[in-house]
This record gives structure tokens, sequence and C-alpha cells, in this order.
């Protein structure tokens, strides 16, 4: 036995760089909607002089891709950018130096919004980022190397095998999409998966509440945006201040 497989994820030119027209549904990937970035312009030389000397959040990876453990993601923080990749950097945009911060332009999509978080994102090569959701919604723009993106919707959730609500990491999921245990995970079997590949460029729109699963193909390098308005974002914003009383690692 095995899933059903994968069906390709809808894809859009954005090339003009406007968001809110197109992110009103389901995900899609916005081809090249992040060409013109000026972040596209970093490169490894440019990112280690910059971040040189400033706290830096990385996250641990194996053979597995990134650990995750009962209080969320495996995390530690350097002082030094590095460029053989032996973590994952998640740094969040406050610990960026406001010379970087100038190079990524704010979609339209998310200015104002009652919640908003960033980061950037350098993977090496093989990084897998396990199966998970999150309740904001998310542009994640790629701008160097190749990611490959599985997703599913919210619902039904039981196909997916969610970690419990009183675990440190109830968005994650018990299930591995690429090698699945079908013995212990059976309804998975029926399961399909939207899947794309990110180019760098390319921007992905993961709405609220899709489960995700990311392969660094190459060692690349992202940025994103959460955000969420009304009600979402209050649950949002909660969710963000439970994690940190817990001391949940995200």
């Amino acid at each position: 036995m095995r899933h059903n497989g994968y069906v390709t994820m809808p894809e859009m030119d954005a090339s003009d760089g406007s968001f809110a027209a197109r992110c009103t549904s389901g995900p899609v990937v916005l081809r090249q909607a992040a060409a013109g970035w000026p972040c596209r312009r970093w490169t490894q030389e440019t990112l280690a002089e910059a971040l040189w000397g400033r706290p830096l959040t990385v996250a641990a990876v194996d053979t597995k891709g990134l650990v995750v453990g009962d209080s969320g993601l495996h995390l530690s923080h350097t002082d030094r950018f590095f460029s053989d990749r032996a973590g994952y950097l998640m740094a969040p945009f406050d610990e960026l130096p406001p010379s970087l911060l100038r190079d990524v332009p704010e979609p339209d999509i998310c200015r104002d919004a009652a919640f908003r978080s960033s980061k950037l994102w350098c993977a090496p090569e093989g990084a897998v980022t396990p199966l998970h959701f999150d309740l904001a919604h998310n542009l994640h723009a790629q701008l160097d190397g190749t990611k490959r993106v599985l997703l599913h919707p919210p619902w039904p959730r039981r196909a997916l095998y969610p970690r419990p609500l009183w675990s440190g990491t109830p968005n994650f999921s018990d299930v591995d999409p690429l090698r699945p245990d079908l013995a212990r995970h059976p309804r998975f079997a029926g399961v399909q998966l939207l899947r794309c590949l990110l180019e760098p460029g390319d921007v992905l729109y993961i709405p609220s509440g899709y489960w995700h699963h990311v392969t660094s193909v190459q060692q690349s390098m992202s940025v994103n945006f959460w955000w969420a308005r009304g009600w979402l974002g209050g649950v949002a914003r909660a969710a963000d201040w439970w994690k940190r009383r817990r001391g949940i690692s995200r």
C-alpha cells in the first residue's frame, strides 16, 4: 500500500509584484513574483558581512531533517553567519540589520494586519521541514536555490495524524509523507498532496491552516511573511503568546 500520490499546485504569473488579488482562496505558486526584489542579490558573502557578530537563531538538523521535540524545534544561537550550513538559519527579521531589511519589500497583502511576523531562512541541501500547519497566512519567497513543497488542506485532519492538542507541537503531523508507515498510519493511504517546486524568484501562498512539508533540494535562501487579520489575527497572537509562555520554539 502507498498513498495516492500528488496533484500539481496551481500557478499564476505575478511578476508585477501584486499579491492581494491572487491570494484569495487556496494555495498558489506566484511565479517570479519576487524576481525584482533587491534581496535576490544577496550572496553568502554579503550575508556573512552584514550578519557578522549578530545573535542569529539556528535550528538543529539531522539526517531526517529538522529536529522537532516535545518543545518544538531544537534552536540555538550563533554570532556568525556560516556558509557550510551546519544548521538551518531561521532568523526573525528583528535579528537582521536595517541594511538587509531595506532590501525586502513588504507585500501589499500583509500591510496593516493585526498579526505579522517574518523570517530569513537559510537551509542546507536536503534539509526537511516535517509536515505541519501555521495559524496565520504565509507568503514564502524563494531567493536562491530550490525547494519542493507538499501541501494538504486543513480538513480532514484524521488522515494526517496530528499530534495531540496537549502536546508541545499540536500543529505537527506524525506522518512522514515521503516515507509513510502505512501500518501505523493506514488512513494516509488515501491522501493526495499538492506539490510544487519553488525556483529563485517564486513566491508560494500558503493559506491559514494548510499543512505543508518542505524539502530544500539545494542549499537555499528564503524569506517569509506570516499575517492575519480580524479574529484570526487575535487567535494567532494568542497562540504566539502561549508558545512563548510554555517555552515552545518555533
